[in-house]
């Protein structure tokens, strides 16, 4: 278990530092880099004087204290003194510009980043109901009538009706509403239905159902094949109770 370890580490330092592991070193790149700080010193430096300025300023935002530690380990200041006025004003003019344009930007992207973050969430979700629903209906398809009504007290008036209308194949014809939630939208798209018919397979009943968007009318329906108890799941669960 050891060696295979090992064996591990050794393929992401391999993978991690290909590059410096090929690099050629030369006398010139030696002293060029001689003075160079290793990582983890500079690291380490950088979260003390994080620390010293939260201690001295603990209102200060983070945007303000990183500012500060920039421009201190980048030598702003030095550099900035090598100018005369005009020089440096203009200078700082041109820093503030593009620092807005970069924080614009970034809020753009920080948007587009949630948005995107919300929209897998939402999907997850729906998958996970998709899963939860599928062992319904296996449990479901085990019971009567009567279990369900036992096991689900909490049904209304309405969801009562419709299950004793689905169980008894008393639905063909029925309009009803659907709710889903499209990917490509990112939206929640509400969608009106119609029990078209029903067929007996062998083991199981076969629903036709027709399905369009409010902004459709019929004629663009598109017919969609659900078991009985997937309906059935439906009811129970409140995602196809608002028939009309």
């Amino acid at each position: 278990m050891i060696l295979a370890c090992l064996n591990a580490i050794e393929v992401v330092l391999n993978r991690q530092y290909k590059r410096y592991f090929s690099i050629t070193i030369t006398e010139a790149l030696e002293k060029e880099t001689a003075s160079a700080r290793l990582h983890n010193i500079d690291s380490e430096e950088l979260m003390g004087m994080f620390s010293a300025a939260k201690g001295r300023s603990p209102n200060a935002s983070i945007d303000y204290i990183s500012c500060k530690l920039r421009t201190k380990k980048n030598g702003t200041i030095d550099y900035l003194d090598n100018y005369d006025d005009f020089s440096r004003k203009m200078v700082v003019q041109w820093s503030i510009q593009a620092a807005r344009k970069k924080q614009i930007k970034t809020r753009l992207q920080h948007t587009e980043i949630r948005a995107e973050i919300s929209k897998r969430q939402t999907i997850k979700r729906q998958k996970i109901d998709e899963k939860e629903k599928r062992k319904l209906e296996q449990q479901l398809t085990l019971l009567t009538i009567s279990e369900i009504l036992n096991l689900f007290k909490n049904l209304s008036t309405k969801q009562i009706d419709d299950l004793n209308d689905v169980m008894c194949e008393r639905i063909v014809g029925r309009n009803l509403c659907h709710e889903w939630y499209d990917s490509d939208t990112a939206m929640t798209v509400l969608y009106n239905g119609r029990v078209e018919k029903l067929k007996k397979a062998q083991k199981d009943i076969i629903y036709t159902i027709s399905y369009w968007t409010r902004e459709e009318n019929d004629t663009e329906a598109v017919d969609y094949y659900m078991k009985k108890f997937q309906l059935v799941a439906d009811i129970v669960s409140g995602q196809r109770g608002n028939h009309l």
